[in-house]
């Protein structure tokens, strides 16, 4: 029997996506919508993920107030957040409706995706288009399909904080982070 889920609220420090793991495989995505993707239910999870795409809850108010940085587990992705070291979307997500089309574009189109063990969820990997900006976004999710961060790595417009929450600057595309979790640099 599976442990018993825990709260949203007293869980905050399972959020995920920020260390090293490995995984592997990956495909284009092309289609409609905003994100340059269509129909989410195109690409089939490896067989070690203990959840399917329907699993997967929709985004909601926590994870709305994690975006934003205003709830109590961090976060900080909207562009005008000044949560210190968050890396922040391009300006063109800017709502939990535009937060949730990355989401469902990179577990559509994933590169990578692996099983982060020090917070106990599944990180996706892909990228996406946002307007005219591509993005690198990691997208995690707890073994209970509870989504737990989406947040950019690298791309076009991507900024990141400094230690005291000031603007440190671009984090420009990088696609090598598309075959390697921490490529190297040479």
């Amino acid at each position: 029997m599976p442990p018993q889920r825990p709260a949203r609220d007293e869980d905050a420090n399972r959020r995920s996506g920020q260390t090293a793991g490995g995984g592997g495989g990956g495909d284009d995505g092309t289609g409609g919508g905003r994100t340059g993707f269509g129909d989410p239910g195109g690409r089939e999870f490896p067989d070690w993920v203990p959840f399917r795409r329907d699993d997967i809850a929709e985004l909601g108010e926590w994870d709305e107030e994690h975006f934003r940085g205003t709830g109590h587990s961090g976060g900080g992705h909207r562009h005008d957040s000044r949560v210190p070291r968050a890396t922040k979307f391009p300006v063109a997500v800017d709502s939990l409706a535009d937060l949730q089309e990355v989401h469902d574009a990179v577990l559509a189109n994933y590169a990578m995706v692996r099983l982060d063990e020090v917070h106990q969820s599944y990180v996706f990997r892909g990228l996406v288009n946002i307007g005219s900006n591509r993005v690198i976004a990691d997208v995690a999710v707890d073994r209970w399909g509870t989504p737990r961060t989406v947040h950019p790595v690298n791309g076009d417009e991507v900024r990141r904080n400094d230690a005291d929450g000031r603007d440190g600057g671009l984090v420009p595309l990088d696609l090598r982070f598309l075959n390697a979790w921490e490529p190297d640099e040479g």
